[in-house]
């Protein structure tokens, strides 16, 4: 049985076609708002000095932003309709890769 997936927040659901090339972080992003006409909110200081990975393709604004932040801790959020950029959550694993046993 197929289980069904949750619709994407409105403002990411639209298809686009994509071909946006891996670069600054902040030009790949305003480069997205073109193509897919939605705004994304970031501090800057979230975006400085990181960069994008490609994305090329028709897919979903969605699919779109989740590649090309795939190479940087950050995830984008839909707060009230706006989508908003911010540090991903500290996974488990991320954790335990850190760990020292020492004895």
């Amino acid at each position: 049985m197929a289980r069904a997936r949750p619709a994407p927040a409105a403002p990411l659901a639209a298809e686009a076609r994509f071909d946006i090339p891996a670069q600054d972080l902040s030009a790949a992003l305003m480069a997205f708002s073109r193509v897919s006409g939605v705004a994304v909110s970031a501090d800057p200081a979230l975006t400085r000095g990181r960069q994008s990975v490609a994305v090329d393709g028709r897919m979903r604004a969605e699919a779109a932003l989740k590649q090309m932040l795939s190479a940087a801790p950050l995830t984008a959020e839909v707060i009230n309709g706006a989508v908003v950029l911010r540090e991903r959550p500290l996974a488990v694993a991320d954790e335990v890769d850190a760990l020292i046993v020492v004895g």
